[in-house]
């Protein structure tokens, strides 16, 4: 691409365009160029989170994937940025704070950078990484703004107390009810903000988790962990840390006990589930419950990830374990995006498990919104 198409792209004005429509975790917008009709979209990541959002843009009623961005063989690339910025801009400045982080993709080295001088523009303030996948290239920008709220966030899991002793967590000497008992007790002092504190416990001589709710956000956490971790089908499924036992004594558990997963790096885990990264994972389960317009069906993307070069061999096994967190989704109403975070997983017995299910839109919309 030469220069002075690069600065006529960043530069151009935009086409007409109008909004579709504008809610708190989706938005979309469509434009005409020529013959060509578009549709640029804003989805929520992870609605846990809901400032994280993902942003594309595409022929309208285009499934291949490698045309998501609308631009191969029109001949209008130009004004197709040009209106995306003014698209972009106009969401950001309506949206404010409510987004203050963007995820996008982009595919080919001239457009990469392209995107990147794009991005320079619209957002000069924001800082910008990009990662590699394949010949996908990911883009991920961080509003400012994230920084200087960043202490005003409520931490899901603390540390425990000062004065913690762990010796009162090993198995000699006491009995469980009094090891539960110190813990139950100690967790009270943490500092308030936490929904939920994780801590080690001897259980049987060996090491297991005992998560403790600290207020009534994390008594419903724990209440749907339970719920979900001691269902009979969920349990089956082989993706789940198995459930030792709870509090039935109130309503919403007041403590849940489980076995204890071994940390995991992302690499590690998607070196057995066979995919690129976590959020492809995402992505997979998506498309097989077809729910998100972004990603398409499961068989265009299956189509995408043939075209980048992944085996069938390697495709069967990302599906088998995408249509598991599918399954999870649909009969339990967990959040899929919940999945996308390395936190939430573990390696037990050798095989990736999700340590954390007690997010689900009920949890979501009382004490997320």
């Amino acid at each position: 691409m030469f220069i002075s198409e690069i600065v006529t792209e960043l530069f151009q004005r935009g086409k007409a365009w109008q909004w579709e429509f504008r809610g708190s975790e989706e938005a979309f917008a469509s434009f005409k160029i020529g013959e060509v009709d578009y549709l640029w979209t804003a989805s929520v990541m992870n609605r846990r989170d809901p400032t994280q959002w993902t942003l594309t843009f595409r022929q309208r009623n285009q499934d291949d994937m490698d045309k998501m961005f609308g631009l191969t063989g029109t001949g209008n690339s130009s004004e197709v940025i040009s209106t995306v910025v003014d698209i972009t801009r106009e969401f950001l400045k309506q949206y404010g704070d409510k987004v203050l982080e963007i995820k996008f993709s982009s595919e080919g080295d001239s457009r990469t950078s392209l995107y990147a001088r794009m991005v320079k523009r619209l957002l000069p303030d924001w800082d910008m990484s990009k990662r590699q996948a394949g010949s996908e290239f990911d883009f991920l920008l961080i509003n400012p703004r994230a920084y200087e709220l960043m202490s005003e966030e409520i931490l899901d899991e603390m540390p425990l107390p000062t004065d913690w002793d762990p010796a009162q967590m090993q198995q000699q000497g006491t009995s469980f009810k009094s090891r539960l008992a110190y813990a139950l007790e100690r967790a009270k002092k943490l500092g308030t903000g936490s929904s939920r504190v994780a801590m080690i416990i001897e259980y049987e001589g060996r090491p297991t988790v005992l998560k403790v709710a600290k207020n009534a956000k994390g008594l419903a956490q724990n209440s749907v962990e339970a719920d979900i971790l001691s269902d009979g089908y969920a349990s089956q499924l082989g993706i789940l840390i198995p459930i030792i036992d709870y509090d039935e004594q109130h309503r919403e558990p007041l403590w849940i006990h489980t076995e204890l997963a071994q940390k995991a790096t992302e690499k590690q885990l998607c070196a057995i589930m066979k995919c690129q990264n976590l959020n492809q994972l995402i992505n997979m389960a998506w498309a097989i419950t077809g729910k998100k317009k972004y990603v398409g069906n499961y068989q265009s993307y299956v189509d995408h990830l043939l075209k980048q070069g992944v085996s069938q061999e390697d495709i069967e096994t990302l599906t088998e374990y995408a249509n598991v967190l599918a399954d999870l989704h649909s009969n339990f109403d967990i959040e899929l995006a919940d999945f996308g975070r390395k936190a939430n997983w573990g390696m037990y017995n050798g095989k990736p498990v999700v340590i954390d299910v007690g997010f689900n839109s009920n949890v979501m919309n009382q004490y997320y919104k």
